[in-house]
C-alpha cells in the first residue's frame, strides 16, 4: 500500500464507496441462492407491484399460469447473478488492490465498470414509464441503486484524490 493513503481522504473514501459497491454486488453469491431456495422472488424485473402493471399480471399468476416463464426466470436470474457477483468481485478488486495504491489504470476501469450500470439501468426504468408504470424507490433493485446513489461521488473523490495524475 502507498505510505500516503490515508482512509480519511477523499482517496480513501472513494476506495470505501467503490469496496462497498463490489461488496453489494459479490453478496449475490449467496444472496441469490437464498432468495432461490425459499422460492422465487415476488418480482420479475422491479417489484411485484411494477412488474404487474407492466406485465399485466402479477409475477406469481403468471409464473403459475406459464411454468417455461418460471424457468426462464430462475435460469436468467441465475445467470445475471453469476455475472453480477464476478464483477462485484473484480470491482473490489480493482478498488483494493489498484486504486488504494493510487493507480490511474484502477480508476479509469472503476469509471468503465460504472458506465452500463449509469447508461442501461436508466434505460430499462423508461420501459416502464413508457408504458405509464410509476416506479418508486421501492421498486428499484438494491444491487443497482445502491452503487447508483454510491459510484457517482466515488468517482468525484477519486478524481479529487488523484489530481494530478488523471
Amino acid at each position: 500500500m502507498d505510505a500516503a493513503f490515508r482512509w480519511l481522504s477523499p482517496l480513501g473514501a472513494s476506495v470505501a464507496l467503490f469496496l462497498a459497491w463490489g461488496l453489494v454486488w459479490a453478496a449475490g453469491l449467496v444472496g441469490l441462492p437464498l432468495l432461490f431456495a425459499r422460492g422465487f422472488p415476488p418480482w420479475l424485473l422491479f417489484s411485484a407491484r411494477a412488474d404487474a402493471a407492466l406485465f399485466g399480471a402479477p409475477p406469481d399468476a403468471i409464473r403459475a399460469a406459464q411454468p417455461a416463464a418460471a424457468e426462464a426466470q430462475w435460469f436468467l436470474s441465475y445467470l445475471i447473478g453469476i455475472g453480477v457477483t464476478s464483477a462485484g468481485v473484480a470491482i473490489v478488486c480493482i478498488a483494493w488492490f489498484g486504486l488504494r495504491r493510487g493507480e490511474v489504470w484502477a480508476f479509469w476501469s472503476l469509471v468503465a465498470a460504472a458506465v452500463p450500470l449509469a447508461a442501461l439501468y436508466p434505460y430499462a426504468i423508461s420501459r416502464y414509464v413508457r408504458l405509464g408504470v410509476t416506479l418508486g424507490l421501492g421498486d428499484l433493485q438494491p444491487f443497482v441503486t445502491i452503487p447508483a446513489l454510491l459510484v457517482p461521488p466515488a468517482i468525484v473523490l477519486a478524481w479529487i484524490g488523484l489530481a494530478g495524475k488523471v
